[in-house]
């Protein structure tokens, strides 16, 4: 694979910023003749599951950048933030020259749906998109639950 630019990766950012209304218009009219009703809300996160599980996605899919840019948009609407190209971190970040989502929680944290619809569509899940999203809106809320573990008293 060629290694672009950092001023190529820019370019074509701007070009999913421009047609991602677009695209989004198209993909909701698209699942509604389907039968999906796609709104933005939190719950419509189950049905995008349902969707993409119908559809058989696979990883070259043109419909996962469609599904990973619906993801973006529901976070964005649901908790704020926008946009940005991932390039702050290097070409080893795992997240390197994708659009992320930022400026939705406290902790700074950028959320790739991208990798999130890569990891669902090798390893469906229920409620997988959702449980993304609630670990990056609180992830110090999550504690972990060690009740089950052994300990040296066994």
């Amino acid at each position: 694979m060629q290694k672009l630019s950092e001023h190529k990766i820019e370019e074509m950012f701007q070009d999913f910023l421009i047609a991602l209304p677009d695209y989004m218009e198209d993909f909701i009219h698209n699942g509604k003749k389907d039968g999906y009703i796609f709104d933005y809300s939190l719950d419509s996160l189950s049905t995008l599951e349902e969707f993409a599980q119908r559809k058989v996605i696979t990883s070259e899919s043109v419909m996962v950048n469609d599904i990973a840019a619906y993801i973006g948009e529901v976070i964005i609407v649901n908790y704020g933030g926008g946009w940005r190209c991932s390039i702050e971190n290097g070409p080893k970040s795992v997240s390197y020259g994708l659009p992320v989502v930022y400026g939705f929680n406290n902790y700074g944290l950028e959320f790739s749906p991208f990798e999130v619809v890569g990891v669902f569509v090798e390893r469906p899940r229920k409620n997988h998109f959702f449980k993304s999203i609630q670990g990056y809106i609180n992830p110090l809320e999550d504690e972990l639950d060690l009740d089950d573990l052994p300990t040296e008293d066994y």
